[in-house]
């Protein structure tokens, strides 16, 4: 069968084999072999037994599985094929140092890494929880990073963005560790953002950031784009939400070395819409730490309403025909998509703990998907067409599946 022209979802029933061959773009996907059964709808619920509803079930955790038992190619042989893993944010907000489900959703992804090949990994921020890190040798970024995500097929770069909890996020002051500059704090005992950036912190303290003990680390504060794949495939353009938060800008932690209120808005607004205006890829995708739209804690009229503080971006992305908007901050798996406009709005924050049941009496027309389970989101690309599934480590089958193609 094919995926149509409009998007279609796809039902997934009676899973029993490995690997199933999506066959109008011969894209291999790592998922059991199944029957699939077209919703008919565009964009739309994809199966009733992979929503929320899940959660009423049994848990048992899955990531010790493994893949492409039944497949006898590695999917490494199939020539043209440009693959990459979002985690959890696809990884998002995962840092709390193999606690809190984080090393079974590494374990998922470096299973799924065997089939899927990625070629990088995203990170949407809070990668440090609960205050970021110390220093460029804090061990916590070992024991968080290197040490949890050491599958074989997770050895790629991490491209990443920071998190509220990256930057601090304390509820008092905390002593001799927090300064407003790098030259008053004790030899690694300064909490600052700054240590994960793999890009700047080098050239403008000419100290060295994590990514000194591993390479995998790519990290910069403020706004920035990498392209991926041949003939202007796909261009991601990350950038740094926590200081467009207004809530942030009264906190103490606010000031400290490399705090938001030593960020400036105004000049990262100005180079978002920059490289979104110049660029020609295929496929465009912005990725920040702060979700546009989300029906998770943060966005809630009881909540913080960090979604309002977005508001900005969203226009650019209408306007530069952004394919999607990927975040974190809010616990779970969402996948939205705005009624006025192609944008997909991408909330990817499950890496580890996530917060159960928020999503039980969600029913917007911007829903597509949701998800309250700890898990990541995988992505392929071809040409045209984009492949998006999401796991769940109480899953033994992909959770949802996706495929969009674009017009030649």
């Amino acid at each position: 069968m094919s995926f149509g022209q409009d998007a279609r979802l796809l039902a997934i029933h009676g899973c029993q084999s490995q690997c199933c061959l999506h066959d109008q773009s011969s894209l291999f996907v790592c998922i059991p072999a199944c029957k699939m059964v077209d919703t008919g709808k565009s964009e739309g619920w994809f199966a009733h037994e992979s929503r929320v509803h899940e959660r009423k079930r049994k848990r048992k955790v899955y990531a010790s599985q493994r893949p492409c038992a039944s497949r006898e190619e590695p999917l490494t042989k199939v020539r043209g094929l440009t693959r990459w893993l979002v985690h959890a944010g696809q990884v998002g907000d995962w840092g709390r140092g193999g606690t809190a489900n984080q090393r079974h959703v590494a374990a998922l992804m470096g299973r799924q890494s065997q089939c899927y090949k990625p070629s990088f990994v995203l990170s949407t921020g809070d990668n440090f929880y609960s205050h970021g890190l110390r220093g460029p040798h804090d061990p916590y970024f070992a024991q968080t990073f290197t040490n949890v995500y050491t599958s074989e097929g997770l050895q790629v770069p991490w491209y990443s963005v920071l998190g509220n909890h990256d930057y601090g996020e304390f509820g008092g002051v905390r002593g001799g560790c927090m300064a407003p500059e790098f030259s008053l704090c004790p030899k690694d005992c300064c909490y600052s953002a700054s240590w994960q950036d793999s890009l700047t912190i080098p050239s403008i303290t000419g100290r060295e950031s994590v990514a000194a003990s591993d390479p995998r680390w790519n990290l910069k504060q403020g706004v920035w784009r990498k392209s991926f794949g041949a003939g202007d495939l796909l261009d991601v353009v990350f950038t740094d939400t926590t200081p467009f938060m207004r809530r942030y800008r009264h906190r103490a932690w606010g000031n400290m070395s490399g705090g938001v209120l030593r960020q400036d808005v105004y000049k990262q607004f100005v180079e978002i819409q920059s490289l979104m205006r110049n660029s020609s890829a295929t496929w465009k995708l912005v990725v920040g730490h702060h979700p546009i739209q989300s029906y998770g804690e943060h966005c809630n009229l009881r909540g913080d309403r960090d979604c309002l503080d977005m508001q900005f971006l969203k226009p650019v992305l209408q306007k530069y025909k952004a394919d999607f908007y990927m975040s974190g901050h809010d616990h779970g798996i969402q996948l939205l998509k705005d009624p006025g406009s192609g944008v997909h709005f991408l909330v990817s924050g499950a890496g580890s703990n996530t917060k159960r049941g928020h999503f039980k009496n969600v029913h917007g027309n911007d829903t597509l998907f949701l998800s309250d389970q700890p898990g990541f989101v995988a992505v392929s690309i071809k040409g045209n067409n984009l492949r998006l599934d999401t796991f769940s480590i109480h899953s033994p089958n992909p959770t949802y599946a996706m495929s969009i193609d674009k017009e030649q």
